[in-house]
């Protein structure tokens, strides 16, 4: 996996007519406040489809795509990863593949350029570890399947992102900082995860197109 060889994503997505200068602009202007990486920001922003997004990103970066749809784990799979890690860096064990020493555990991520937690999970599992890109929806809904992640946690945590954007469209910069504010500390607090909060706000407001 060689991303720096590779054109940058947010050019690859210009020459397929996926976005403009001034969506990537923009982009680009939220990415470092929300935390997020480039492709998800986009996302959110709603200037291109996940299922576009993908298979770009697999490009760039080098690394096998998966669709999980309603892919079932296995106990043995999920045991392989404790929960809080799984859900603090967004992964879920896919399968094994391999013997002995050629044994590989293969994780579904969100961000396959984390190398340092798929070398944190190497060591705890003893396993090879083979890193496939995953969209971060299907990510949330196999963490939720595999790890009971609380809906009424995500359902407390969508409430208070509700009643701070009031309903309505976060029109003017000022509501769009006091709510990712809000976001900032219910992650910060350990409450959900960030990603997922971000999603929440998209669902339940109109984020601003620049």
């Amino acid at each position: 996996m060689a991303p720096l060889k590779n054109p940058r994503l947010g050019e690859m997505l210009i020459r397929a007519g996926l976005i403009d200068e001034d969506q990537l602009s923009a982009a680009l202007a939220n990415q470092s406040r929300w935390g997020r990486p480039l492709g998800a920001t986009l996302v959110t922003m709603g200037f291109v489809q996940e299922s576009d997004l993908l298979p770009a990103l697999a490009h760039q970066l080098g690394t096998p795509m998966a669709r999980l749809g309603g892919k079932k784990l296995s106990p043995e799979l999920l045991a392989l990863v404790p929960g809080d890690m799984a859900e603090r860096f967004r992964l879920v064990p896919l399968f094994v593949e391999g013997e002995g020493a050629r044994k590989t555990l293969h994780v579904g991520v969100e961000d396959p350029t984390n190398l340092a937690v798929l070398d944190d999970l190497a060591f705890r599992t003893g396993l090879k570890i083979k890193a496939v890109l995953v969209a971060n929806s299907e990510l949330s809904e196999a963490l939720r399947r595999g790890y009971g992640v609380s809906s009424e946690r995500t359902d407390g945590c969508a409430h208070e992102v509700r009643k701070s954007a009031e309903l309505r469209p976060l029109k003017n910069s000022e509501a769009l900082r006091q709510v990712l504010r809000l976001i900032d500390r219910l992650a910060d607090e350990g409450r959900l995860n960030r990603n997922d909060l971000i999603d929440i706000l998209k669902k339940e407001t109109s984020l601003p197109a620049t």
